[in-house]
């Protein structure tokens, strides 16, 4: 959820984009005929970061420079991704993808998240289509005193964590020379506790529909314009109006 309006009340999203990190990765690709492409990919790497007594990942320590060449916990995040690519005739193609990720973000190695995703590439012609659905389960710190630190009762003191997790669909079409249209529809909800101060409730959500366009000027510079209609499940509905300018060198 790009420019997510409440971004602080949600702690931004399920994972920021973009996301970078340090670490080691090896990857391959097997063709099977001219048409069916498999790519794969294994790594280990630094991971999220957060306090003993975090009850989320913390973004800022993740991309901050003075803490994000050296890892936390020393213990590394694993993770991979496979896709498919099918070359279906000459206008039509399509790619599907799995990916998923694991570690401890904590300096003690104790509070682990998990990230799994699925992903698909769809071009017919001159449309393309893209989807993506992302879930990130995150073990929280219950702390010395859960009842006060909690805005719920924790009938079950197991549950110390929250599940965050999101999709969306967009189709971006070339009309004209001069002009590409995209529309794109995309949600995320959280469930689980929260902080006695936050603003969310234990299921929250938002859904998000966006209609834009893209006015090329010339080969590489584009006047980008979209407006999106927010749909809050803990706050009052808002519609948000877009212009940029983007700009490749």
């Amino acid at each position: 959820m790009g420019r997510m309006l409440r971004l602080r009340d949600w702690n931004m999203s399920i994972l920021p984009a973009p996301y970078v990190d340090n670490g080691l990765e090896v990857n391959g690709t097997q063709w099977f005929g001219d048409d069916v492409q498999l790519d794969y990919a294994a790594y280990v790497m630094s991971g999220f970061k957060g306090a003993n007594d975090a009850l989320d990942l913390d973004f800022v320590q993740s991309r901050s420079g003075s803490l994000y060449y050296v890892d936390n916990n020393s213990e590394p995040a694993v993770g991979g991704r496979l896709a498919v690519t099918v070359n279906i005739t000459d206008a039509t193609s399509t790619t599907l993808g799995a990916s998923a990720m694991y570690g401890h973000y904590d300096p003690s190695a104790e509070l682990a998240y998990f990230i799994g995703g699925l992903d698909l590439y769809l071009r017919i012609d001159a449309l393309v289509i893209r989807a993506e659905y992302l879930l990130r389960r995150t073990e929280f710190a219950l702390g010395s005193d859960p009842e006060n630190r909690f805005r719920y009762a924790f009938e079950d003191l197991t549950r110390n964590f929250f599940v965050k997790d999101g999709f969306y669909v967009e189709a971006e079409y070339p009309a004209l020379d001069w002009l590409e249209l995209f529309y794109r529809f995309d949600g995320m909800r959280r469930t689980g506790n929260v902080a006695r101060t936050s603003a969310l409730s234990s299921k929250s959500g938002v859904l998000r529909h966006t209609l834009g366009a893209n006015f090329v000027v010339q080969r590489g510079l584009r006047i980008k314009a979209s407006v999106e209609h927010w749909d809050f499940s803990d706050f009052a509905d808002d519609v948000g109006i877009h212009l940029g300018i983007t700009a490749n060198f």
